[in-house]
């Protein structure tokens, strides 16, 4: 049949070639447009199902001109009806030349249907410039499925053969002996310490029915015991079972995991009763299949290696088929997760760095840590096993005095897997830590697996602030001042911000930084002015002088109110009462000391160099509602003399510890002819 349809597709390709070769041959000619006429032969089709079917549709009837022209198949199914373009399987030759200068042409579409295609109409469609609208015609096809021919002589050979596999069936299931095949013991993915599995085991094809299955357990160095023992005469029996696990437990098993083990201890573990069972699927024995199937909760310490012996006998075996299957037993990588440290490390002060163990299994575990320095030379710091370094032999192996390795643990119920935090506490410095690699490596023996984790340590100093002073022992109103706040101890030097502030606004101005250095100890300091000139309305504002640094988690800072403030006295001019004094009659000079503060103010009058105490009087302070500032007057009251000629009497006060004197054009001068003699 496909020697036919490959022969049948060779015609058809050829015939259109051959049209092609003889149309593309001829030459072409002008003539007057005329329409051309479509038909598809057959116009009904009926083909037996696996055959091929041509239609044919022929463009020209008396001619068409001009040649171009173009043809397209569609396949119409469906109800709806549906219609579908048809591009594989065509044949389209170049129009051909008639004498009379027209042209026809011819495309062929080669179908091999399915029964899906019983019914379905296939229309030539045929596009030409002297057509308004498409010239289509379809035809239909009928697709039918072949005839069923028996002859007699197939019926007979027929009935022959099922009576001969009839007499073979009933040898086989009733005479014929079948040893059973037995296949490996099957387990999907590795044999998991602490976790339960379940191999698989077929014994199949086997006759008569008849059968016995022994399954021992043998580990190192010890005696094979029976777990199964399994005939298919009499049933299974449960309590028989169980006294057969009494033979394989040890008299009062301990189970491990009701006590604590140390981390790198090999626990002395014995084996549990249910760590090893077997059973025989009861489905399938009538047609001689049997499923053994042992579950296994085994014990890397106790079960590695172990061997389960399989002994079958069967009627068909002379001697009893053995299988032997050793076990290998492996626990679980540890998973190591990135070392846990603090945002900020700081010099001289305790860090801990922690590297989470977790998801492993059995024990032991050796966890050590290491320390890199700037220069690159490696020693051990602390952890769980001395003995164990590095994969490379440079490594020193020296106990740091100054580390403290610790560790905290615990055990998942459902899978027995460990996890483990192991923790090194250290006081960091930056002659020794700065930019230096902490490593945690961990060895686990049971998989012989080496995983490290590493943290760099940037390490920094966190700012420390003394009080802020006031550089004057008395500040004065409208004198600057200055107020000075020392940093010291801090690392980097160059992520330092100092930003002061007066009653919580932001001061830039008149603010420096001064006196910057580095210790031996690799620590900067330096020192925060910040110069203004206080007015009467500073009083009682606080000034706060803050530090921002990579060492600190938020800024610190030192806070200073400003208290008192001190205004010294300022003099008016002194009045002459008389203004002309004379001799012998009384004169009294006088001014008004104000604005000053405190209250405390002492008046004193001078001529010369000598003090007068006598004739002196001063009034008591009194303070200005508004600017809280306060004034008084002073009198002297005296009798010149001739000798007063030429002296300069003035004012002196004592304020705040400071003596002060008016200029001298607020002194009165008692020269010659000031005074004038009476009569």
């Amino acid at each position: 049949m496909v020697d036919a349809a490959v022969g049948r597709r060779w015609i058809f390709y050829s015939w259109c070639w051959g049209i092609f070769v003889i149309l593309t041959s001829a030459t072409e000619s002008r003539t007057s447009d005329a329409r051309p006429t479509i038909q598809v032969q057959p116009s009904q089709a009926e083909v037996t199902l696996g055959n091929e079917k041509t239609f044919i549709c022929k463009v020209g009837g008396f001619g068409f001109y001009p040649k171009h022209v173009k043809i397209t198949w569609w396949k119409v199914s469906g109800n709806p009806a549906e219609e579908t373009a048809v591009t594989t399987n065509v044949c389209i030759g170049s129009p051909n030349l008639n004498s009379g200068g027209s042209y026809d042409i011819s495309s062929f579409l080669l179908l091999n249907p399915s029964l899906e295609d019983n019914a379905t109409f296939y229309k030539c469609v045929v596009h030409h410039p002297t057509f308004t609208e498409p010239l289509s015609q379809q035809s239909q096809l009928f697709v039918k499925e072949p005839e069923k021919q028996f002859s007699g002589f197939l019926v007979i050979v027929i009935v022959m053969l099922a009576a001969f596999l009839i007499i073979l069936l009933v040898y086989l299931l009733l005479f014929k002996r079948v040893p059973p095949r037995v296949t490996e013991l099957s387990l999907k993915g590795p044999l998991k310490h602490k976790e339960k599995s379940t191999f698989q085991c077929l014994v199949s094809d086997f006759h008569p029915k008849h059968i016995a299955i022994k399954l021992f357990l043998q580990r190192k160095d010890q005696e094979k015991h029976m777990i199964l023992n399994w005939n298919n005469r009499r049933p299974f029996n449960k309590s028989a079972f169980k006294e057969f696990l009494q033979e394989v437990c040890f008299s009062n098993p301990k189970n491990q995991d009701e006590c604590c083990i140390p981390i790198n201890s090999v626990p002395d573990v014995r084996d549990l009763c249910h760590s090893f069972s077997a059973e025989i699927s009861k489905e399938g024995q009538d047609d001689g299949t049997l499923m053994l199937q042992v579950s296994a909760f085994p014990d890397i310490s106790t079960d590695q290696d172990v061997k389960l012996l399989l002994d079958i006998e069967h009627p068909a075996l002379r001697n009893p088929l053995q299988k032997n299957f050793t076990l290998h037993i492996v626990g679980e990588k540890p998973r190591l997760n990135e070392i846990l440290a603090p945002p900020i490390v700081c010099h001289g002060d305790l860090v801990a760095l922690t590297c989470p163990v977790s998801g492993f299994k059995p024990r032991p575990l050796s966890i050590t840590w290491f320390k890199r320095d700037r220069n690159g030379e490696m020693w051990r710091v602390g952890g769980t096993d001395e003995h164990l370094g590095a994969e490379n032999g440079t490594i020193l192996v020296k106990q740091s005095v100054s580390c403290w390795h610790s560790i905290s643990e615990g055990q998942c119920s459902e899978d027995f897997t460990y996890n483990i935090m192991s923790i090194l506490t250290f006081v960091p410095s930056l002659q020794e830590d700065l930019e230096s690699t902490y490593i945690c490596e961990v060895y686990h023996h049971a998989t012989q697996s080496t995983q490290r984790r590493s943290k760099v340590l940037h390490v920094k100093a966190s700012p420390q602030l003394d009080n802020i002073q006031l550089m004057q022992e008395n500040p004065q109103a409208d004198v600057p001042m200055t107020l000075q706040c020392r940093i010291h101890s801090y690392f980097p030097q160059d992520t330092l911000e100092v930003v002061w502030y007066v009653d919580g606004k932001e001061v830039k101005a008149g603010v420096t930084v001064s006196d910057t250095g580095q210790a031996d100890n690799s620590l900067y300091h330096c020192t925060s002015l910040i110069k203004l000139t206080p007015t009467w309305k500073d009083v009682g504002k606080q000034f706060k002088c803050e530090v921002r640094h990579d060492g600190l988690a938020q800024s610190t800072f030192k806070e200073w109110t400003l208290t008192k403030l001190t205004s010294l006295p300022k003099v008016d001019k002194i009045i002459c009462e008389p203004k002309v004094p004379v001799f012998g009659q009384p004169v009294t000079m006088s001014c008004t000391i104000r604005d000053f503060y405190p209250k405390d103010c002492s008046v004193v009058w001078v001529k010369g160099f000598e003090i007068m105490s006598d004739g002196t009087e001063t009034e008591e302070p009194e303070a200005d509602k508004e600017t809280k500032l306060y004034r008084c007057k002073t009198r002297h009251t005296f009798i010149p003399t001739r000798d007063d000629l030429g002296c300069e009497l003035t004012v002196e006060m004592i304020h705040q510890g400071i003596t002060l004197r008016p200029p001298k054009d607020l002194s009165l001068m008692l020269t010659e002819g000031d005074v004038h003699c009476g009569r």
